[in-house]
Parts: C-alpha cells; structure tokens; sequence
C-alpha cells in the first residue's frame, strides 16, 4: 500500500513538473494567443529603420517607374489593404522628398516601441523614435522625434503591420 502511494504521489509531481516546463514562455515563443511578440516588435522596427533611413536622396521623384518601384519594397512589411492605403498617399516617398529638398540624410535614432493591446491574432504597439537630419559635410541640421502606433497580424504571409500611423512629417522639411 505505501509504495503504491508512494507511486501515485511521485506521478502526480512528475506530472505536475513536466506540465510547468511546457508553461514556460520564452522571448522567441508565441503568446497564448499564438502571435510571437518579440518579432511583431522587430519588423515595426524594421519597417521603421527602412522608411526613414534616407543614406543618399537618388529617388529621381519624377519617374512614376521608379517611385512605384521604390514604394513596392515595402509591401513585404504590410498587408495588401494598408499598403494601398499608405501608397495612394505617398507616404513611403516622404522622407526620400525631404532629403532631397533639404540636401541632407536622415538617419532614425531610439526607436521604442511599447505593446499597448495584444489580440488572438495581433498586437497594437506604441511607437516612438527621432529622426537626424545631416548635411553633406556631416552637420547636423535637424532633430525630429515622431511617434504613432502600428498594429501587426497574423496573415497567412506571417506577420504583417496592419495599421500603422505616425505624428505627421513636418511640412517645413518638404519645403527647401
């Protein structure tokens, strides 16, 4: 009778113990509701990088070819719905315009970004970084800090930003 209970007793611990391991959360696993954070954060913030990094203002902004082109690379970061939304408004070629009005690069410094609701199928983000403008000879001319929020979703595609909204690009800077 002892070592049957004995035996009970150590099954129900090993049971209880192999049950926690697999409890275990890890920065790279999904969330209980199967949407893996830590690289919802990462494409937000490369999506980020890649919009706003401007090394060399070469977009020739009269060539429709080349500016649907350039736009075109990033629908790998969006659904098909928000990269309409965002291409009709010509979104992606305002930081390239502004670089090249001003003569300057922009780099993109401190990128945050904060979860501030996650779904089943998504998670809403706050985000917040600055942008640099530099002037050939390595000046800086300006600082900008911008922030918005962005939504990535499960797609059949993987993970695709959904929603993505940022505090408005000075006008000023459109302007030489």
């Amino acid at each position: 009778m002892k070592k049957n209970m004995l035996l009970v007793c150590f099954s129900i611990s090993l049971i209880y113990i192999l049950s926690a391991c697999g409890n275990v959360k890890t920065n790279n696993a999904p969330n209980e509701e199967g949407i893996n954070e830590q690289f919802a954060r990462e494409l937000g913030k490369e999506f980020i990088d890649k919009l706003y990094t401007v090394e060399e203002a070469n977009l020739d902004l009269e060539n429709i070819e080349a500016m649907l082109e350039y736009q075109n690379d990033f629908s790998i970061y969006l659904t098909d719905d928000e990269f309409e939304e965002l291409a009709s408004k010509r979104f992606f070629l305002i930081p390239q315009e502004a670089a090249e009005k001003q003569q300057c690069t922009i780099s993109v410094h401190n990128i945050e970004i904060k979860i501030s609701n996650v779904g089943k199928e998504s998670v809403d983000f706050d985000h917040q970084f600055i942008l640099e403008f530099t002037e050939e000879k390595g000046n800086e001319v300006n600082t900008i800090e911008m922030n918005g929020q962005m939504t990535v979703s499960k797609t059949d595609d993987g993970l695709k930003i959904s929603r993505y909204y940022d505090s408005e690009f000075p006008v000023e800077m459109l302007n030489p």
